[in-house]
């Protein structure tokens, strides 16, 4: 089945919506979020900063925006992951000084999934 294209600009809209109530919600307002899509299949959104600039990226998946499957309960529980993530961007890049990407990443991970649950 093929998702139209209609759904698939409603799915980004909402995206869009709840990642805006999330950086409001975690006070992430001194970033700058850019919203883009990524062809990329293997995750099914990311997130990138510069602490410096107080600017951030989060970028959705065509091939999960284009999921016949997808509820707007998961597009809500991405953007909030992603934000979340976004949140965590101080401690991640200190720890990046210290530790492997990879390790940070792992650990940080653990520490979003708890929060999606609490927060």
């Amino acid at each position: 089945m093929i998702v139209s294209k209609l759904e698939i600009k409603k799915r980004i809209k909402l995206f869009k919506k709840w990642i805006c109530f999330y950086q409001k919600k975690y006070n992430l307002c001194c970033f700058e979020i850019t919203i883009t899509e990524q062809i990329k299949d293997n995750a099914r959104a990311s997130c990138y900063w510069n602490l410096s600039g107080h600017i951030a990226t989060i970028s959705y998946s065509l091939d999960w925006i284009n999921n016949t499957i997808l509820t707007s309960e998961e597009i809500k529980k991405v953007a909030k992951h992603e934000c979340i993530e976004l949140l965590m961007s101080d401690i991640t890049t200190h720890l990046n000084d210290f530790y492997s990407e990879q390790y940070v990443s792992r650990l940080t991970h653990r520490f979003i999934r708890v929060l999606e649950n609490i927060i």
